[in-house]
């Protein structure tokens, strides 16, 4: 693990470097650490490529704010420790004015910012929790303060708070080659013909390679996009080892986009609207059972999409319908405008084709690749 420890400044006889050297001295040897402060270059270090955890030792100065916004910025995973500064008597007795302003300026952004918070005692926790800015709260007790704790349990203990934040941040450590294998495992996975599907034998030499920590992070993702029984499924028609990982047992923080696990297929609309369930009322009947469940699929598609709660498993649902499924495809371009949805319906189309290979054939309107989909983009645009 790389591990950044960014501290303003060393300074003799300060409670927050002795911790910050003691961290640093305890960590595991086959960890790769560094110790920087503001007159290091920190913010050519705020890459994915150098550094896994920036854990940031200060939290009042505008510098330190910037630092953390360039490590959210390069997709590095920040561990903020206040050591104290954002105790309510230290809020509201020190400088009181003044770090109102900062809290509003940018301690707030760097609190949600922060992929975890770390104190040291409850009286800070508590303040911090009723402020509400993160979620991601944790009480780490230090060997500084407390000589009951060793060094080395302390070291310990927060690294395997970086294992957390490293696992609850897993998407985006996710490689292409990853993200196309989950992508050609569903595809394969929701094939009722495994004679017709699309994989050619580098993909399916792509997800032959993939190694346990590579598989961690995929059945991670399988676990939380509901699509466990797909991945499952195809590996083992595929005949493909999979690591045995329980992922229920790795410790993460909650996430913070909930992917919901109902089935498109309803016979009602998620969102309840008036206009829409009128519109699939008159323009469907009793023989129209297809096309019309094919329609609320669409509706409420569009309704998650909207809301960031769609999940893998809805396009590949989505997929399954389309594909297999009988129904007028020109009625179902008619009613879609109407619905006011014939644009998000050619925008799900092009995402379909590129993430499970549906082809045009089988598509009901034509493809729009567009800036306007972003929505339904979730393997590239996805909250952690």
């Amino acid at each position: 693990m790389r591990i950044v420890h960014y501290i303003p400044d060393i300074l003799k006889s300060d409670i927050v470097a002795d911790y910050v050297n003691m961290l640093s001295k305890h960590h595991s040897e086959n960890d790769k650490v560094r110790l920087v402060t503001d007159k290091d270059k920190v913010e050519t270090l705020m890459t994915i490529k150098d550094t896994d955890i920036l854990h940031v030792h200060t939290c009042w100065s505008r510098k330190t704010a910037y630092v953390v916004e360039k490590a959210v910025k390069g997709n590095v995973a920040v561990v903020l420790s206040p050591h104290g500064s954002l105790d309510s008597y230290v809020v509201d007795n020190e400088q009181p004015k003044m770090k109102k302003m900062q809290l509003l300026a940018y301690q707030k952004g760097m609190l949600k910012n922060a992929d975890a918070v770390v104190v040291t005692n409850t009286s800070e926790f508590s303040h911090i929790e009723k402020m509400g800015w993160t979620t991601r709260l944790q009480l780490e007790p230090s060997a500084v303060f407390d000589s009951s704790v060793a060094p080395s349990d302390m070291a310990a203990s927060m690294l395997r708070l970086y294992t957390k934040v490293l696992d609850t941040r897993y998407f985006l450590r996710m490689s292409l080659g990853e993200k196309e294998a989950i992508c050609s495992m569903v595809h394969y996975g929701m094939s009722r013909d495994i004679g017709c599907t699309m994989l050619s034998d580098e993909d399916v030499k792509n997800v032959r390679m993939l190694n346990p920590e590579q598989w961690k992070r995929i059945l991670l993702y399988s676990d939380d996009e509901h699509i466990s029984n797909i991945i499952d499924y195809s590996t083992r028609v595929m005949q493909i080892p999979v690591p045995a990982i329980d992922t229920h047992s790795i410790d993460r923080f909650p996430v913070t986009a909930h992917k919901i696990q109902k089935s498109l297929s309803s016979d009602v609309l998620f969102e309840g609207n008036g206009f829409r369930t009128r519109i699939l009322s008159e323009e469907t009947d009793a023989k129209d059972v297809e096309l019309r469940n094919v329609l609320t699929m669409l509706c409420n598609i569009s309704y998650l999409a909207g809301r960031r709660e769609m999940g893998m498993n809805h396009l590949a649902e989505m997929y399954e319908t389309l594909r297999y499924g009988d129904f007028d495809e020109k009625r179902f371009g008619e009613i879609a405008r109407k619905l006011r949805l014939m644009k998000f319906s050619r925008r799900l189309m092009s995402v379909l084709n590129k993430y499970l290979r549906l082809t045009e054939g089988f598509m009901p309107v034509a493809p729009l690749n567009d800036n306007g989909k972003a929505n339904l983009m979730i393997m590239e645009n996805r909250a952690v």
